[in-house]
């Protein structure tokens, strides 16, 4: 019996302990070009795919993540990945639509003038 006493007062422990060594992140998605909000998009901590949340439908999401972590990593289709800082608990993410769409035409001409 003392046995699994002990199992379960470690196991209390090393559950406490890791909690008190985790904080709280924040922030919202939003698209860069449009400046709305981006519902579904995965943040997690950067490196660590553990510690990992989803927007709601007002590109708003809340993660908690060990207290070393310095960076969420922020990803859903259609758009480029984003690495982010954290600061002061918060980090916002600004994502660019992954599609190119070139402004220049793709033609080249050349004009060659020689005078004698």
């Amino acid at each position: 019996m003392k046995k699994y006493i002990m199992s379960a007062m470690l196991f209390a422990g090393i559950t406490a302990t890791a909690q008190e060594n985790m904080k709280t992140v924040s922030g919202h998605v939003t698209d860069a070009a449009s400046g709305k909000p981006i519902a579904g998009v995965i943040v997690e901590a950067y490196g660590d795919a553990r510690y990992t949340a989803m927007t709601d439908d007002k590109g708003q999401y809340e993660l908690k993540v060990p207290v070393y972590t310095s960076s969420v990593g922020m990803k859903v289709d259609g758009y480029n990945y984003h690495q982010t800082a954290i600061s002061d608990g918060k980090a916002n993410g600004r994502l660019y639509v992954s599609a190119f769409t070139p402004g220049y035409s793709q033609n080249t001409t050349a004009t060659v003038s020689v005078t004698a």
